[in-house]
């Protein structure tokens, strides 16, 4: 019975990060090419577009940690 819950919080484990995955790129595609007309020609971004994606996506995860660890404390303080 530990091995199936175990095998199930896995399971639910990828699929938030698929979708925390997901949910990252459409925001950084949104704020960084989207929403400043997007050059997209070709398969390729301009050099300001790659630096947006690379900040946004390292903000982002910067604010997933902080919020983990703030939850995490919350958590061990009982709270």
């Amino acid at each position: 019975e530990r091995a199936v819950q175990l095998e199930a919080d896995l399971d639910l484990l990828v699929l938030q990060q698929d979708k925390l995955r997901q949910q990252l790129a459409e925001h950084c595609f949104k704020k960084c090419i989207a929403s400043k007309g997007g050059s997209l020609s070709g398969d390729r971004l301009d050099r300001s577009e790659q630096t947006c994606i690379v900040m946004c996506r390292d903000r982002y995860q910067d604010t997933l940690n902080a919020v983990k660890q703030t939850l995490q404390d919350r958590q061990s303080r009982g709270s």
